[in-house]
């Protein structure tokens, strides 16, 4: 199977874009894996405030990845970053002094800590899944026609994330946030399934992405020789 490189500037965008949907996801849906539910600092936040504060957090996140994404001028980068960095420090500083009425920063702080934090380290071991198998199972092993080679490799990959992943929630987590309740909401049959998930999701894109790729090349082949008939 040969694969074309796709050295368009909308894979970096389209990739924030996929982990964004499925950080909301999880987010939404499946982050009962602490007892905090919707309340912080007695409010009762919800769903789309949940939303909202998380995307919010998630932006901040995503802002140093603008400097690798092509076609932005650096003026539009150097702005994006002094105001996210503006908004950052005016954060910090409203933790250390909230002032009497201020409540936005504990509240930001509560969720980041029971809420995002916790959908945040579950996404680590996913993530590395998802590249490992597109950079190393797909470039090495499928692309190549090794079929087999591929299948396995990716059987073991996936098998131990979801064995990292637990273990994460399960072994680690008390050490590096003792003060926090963390635990794994999912067991390791089903973090097998999730990782399987996104490893059909991620080579569905990649070969729909390789089938358009194949496509606009045979009409750049196409309209090449059409021209050169032309000028002959």
């Amino acid at each position: 199977m040969n694969t074309i490189k796709d050295k368009s500037h909308n894979v970096i965008p389209l990739h924030l874009l996929f982990w964004v949907l499925s950080f909301n996801f999880f987010n939404s849906f499946f982050n009962r894996g602490i007892e905090s539910g919707y309340v912080m600092d007695g409010l009762e936040l919800t769903w789309l405030n949940v939303l909202l504060i998380s995307n919010v957090i998630l932006v901040f996140f995503l802002i140093p990845f603008i400097w690798y994404i092509k076609g932005i001028k650096k003026w539009v980068k150097y702005s994006i970053s002094g105001i996210g960095l503006t908004l950052i420090g005016w954060g910090v500083f409203l933790m250390f002094y909230p002032g009497e009425d201020n409540i936005v920063a504990p509240v930001i702080l509560s969720f980041f800590l029971n809420n995002f934090l916790y959908v945040f380290i579950f996404h680590i071991t996913i993530i590395c899944v998802v590249y490992m198998h597109l950079n190393v199972m797909i470039n090495k092993y499928l692309s190549q026609g090794r079929f087999f080679i591929y299948l396995f490799s990716t059987l073991v990959l996936v098998i131990i994330g979801g064995i990292i992943n637990y273990a994460i929630f399960d072994l680690c987590i008390d050490l590096m946030f003792p003060s926090l309740f963390y635990i794994s909401w999912f067991k390791i049959w089903e973090l097998i399934l999730i990782m399987f998930g996104y490893i059909g999701v991620t080579i569905i894109a990649f070969l729909l992405k390789q089938y358009s790729l194949v496509v606009m090349a045979n009409q750049k082949k196409d309209s090449n020789e059409l021209l050169s008939d032309e000028i002959r």
